[in-house]
């Protein structure tokens, strides 16, 4: 009964670590996107369109020209979301 007891409070444990770090992570997220708000909604018209053209080309079989977008896409969210989160 006692090992039982220590391997649900183990279990316990290890479930209030996860929800814990999951929490955190939630924060960091909501974070960037507080301070980002602004810059990040100037960007969503032509993250749209990128999605669309990422979409038709890929539709045509045009790999270069998908992969050739989604680049650009990922490179410039990625500068976005980093300079979102530097101090300011």
């Amino acid at each position: 009964m006692f090992s039982n007891f220590t391997t649900v409070l183990s279990d316990m444990s290890s479930a209030l670590d996860r929800t814990m770090a999951m929490i955190a992570e939630l924060r960091q997220v909501c974070r960037i996107q507080l301070s980002s708000y602004d810059r990040l909604e100037e960007r969503t018209m032509l993250w749209l369109e990128q999605h669309e053209e990422i979409v038709f080309h890929s539709e045509k079989r045009d790999i270069p020209n998908a992969v050739r977008v989604l680049k650009q896409h990922i490179s410039g969210a990625k500068a976005a979301l980093l300079g979102a989160i530097e101090p300011r």
